[in-house]
């Protein structure tokens, strides 16, 4: 939190020095994630409700920034982490995502190529005890099709890549003696966004995405293990993972 108030008390100075826009929006989307190779799949509402700042540039280099608050309940279909066992439940999400983009556009030209590095961060409560945290460092590349700060239609697109991720299940809440890391390899994944601008306020249409190899198994210990393999010791992974979102956004410019 301290690192986003940072990020946008330096936009701040910046706008005063360059022409800029700031915007405000409220999301809601559909979210399903799935772990393919142990069958569990979770979907279910998400909201949202973030800040973006836009240097207004006709031409060359500019500066963007977007960050983003998020939270919701989702329906859990899956298995027991021990006795695999069927379960149906819900899960509580939370998260915050900040990013920094740079975009260049030629004179004159409808598009503009966009790159950004940024964090998204989210809790996945599974239980009253079990929860994980997810830290995802990503870059994006991609093009957008006219101008946000003008009237008419907007459209943009492109992939993603989460270049370092790390995942802490907090596994001593559920019984093991030490905490474990894992690391699941990121993969590339899609976004896309379509919207039009009336005057200060926008209406947009949404889809992005994560893709996450299986980490490496991580050596732990304690009653879990000798529970489920009868042994003092045994490993911790994370499945392979995919995540999906669909929805709407509201945007108003001032």
């Amino acid at each position: 939190m301290l690192r986003a108030l940072a990020v946008a008390a330096t936009l701040l100075l910046v706008a005063g020095a360059a022409r800029a826009e700031w915007s405000m929006f409220g999301e809601y989307q559909r979210f399903r994630w799935t772990e393919p190779t142990i069958g569990v799949k979770e979907k279910g509402p998400l909201w949202g409700i973030g800040l973006n700042w836009d240097q207004d540039k006709p031409e060359r280099l500019a500066f963007r920034y977007r960050g983003k608050y998020y939270f919701g309940r989702v329906d859990y279909d899956g298995s027991t982490l021990i006795t695999n066992q069927p379960v149906q439940t819900q899960v509580d999400y939370d998260g915050l995502l900040n990013e920094l983009q740079l975009t260049y556009r030629r004179h004159e030209s409808p598009t503009r190529v966009v790159v950004g590095f940024g964090l998204d961060y989210w809790n996945r409560q599974l239980s009253d005890v079990q929860r994980e945290e997810w830290w995802v460092y990503f870059v994006r590349v991609g093009a957008e099709w006219t101008q946000r700060y003008r009237d008419g239609w907007f459209f943009g697109g492109g992939i993603k890549y989460p270049f370092y991720v790390y995942e802490n299940p907090h596994a001593t809440s559920i019984g093991f003696t030490e905490e474990t890391k894992l690391y699941p390899e990121g993969k590339l994944s899609l976004y896309a966004d379509l919207g039009y601008r009336r005057g200060y306020v926008m209406v947009s249409a949404f889809y992005d995405s994560w893709r996450f190899e299986q980490s490496a198994t991580e050596r732990t210990s304690g009653p879990p293990c000798v529970a489920a393999f009868g042994t003092q010791t045994c490993g911790l992974f994370q499945p392979a993972s995919n995540a999906d979102m669909y929805g709407i956004r509201l945007h108003v410019f001032f």
